[in-house]
């Protein structure tokens, strides 16, 4: 079963940093990640926040967390699995977990 990535509503940026922050999870809103898959993305995810705090040394550093919801927005099955938080702090996006009809 297939997450989506749903992008949060937007915060005002501080600085560089939180721009690119903005900017990558603009670029991965929408994306619909495969069960399996998932924890890959959330690591590349984190990654590339790693590299955007490298990149702007002078801000401080965004730090990636994430969290189930308890709760699924597309399925009301409880033996479900749940949609994932992901936050840098200023910004979030949510991983809508989906079950497709069979």
């Amino acid at each position: 079963m297939p997450y989506l990535v749903d992008r949060m509503p937007r915060n005002n940026t501080k600085n560089k940093l939180e721009k690119a922050v903005q900017e990558y999870f603009d670029t991965i809103s929408r994306t619909v990640v495969p069960d399996l898959k998932l924890w890959d993305f959330l690591n590349g995810v984190s990654d590339h926040i790693s590299k955007l705090n490298a990149d702007f040394p002078r801000c401080t550093a965004s730090i990636l967390s994430s969290w189930n919801t308890d709760q699924s927005t597309f399925s009301y099955d409880l033996k479900t699995k749940v949609d994932i938080m992901v936050s840098v702090g200023f910004d979030r996006m949510k991983l809508l977990y989906f079950n497709q009809p069979s």
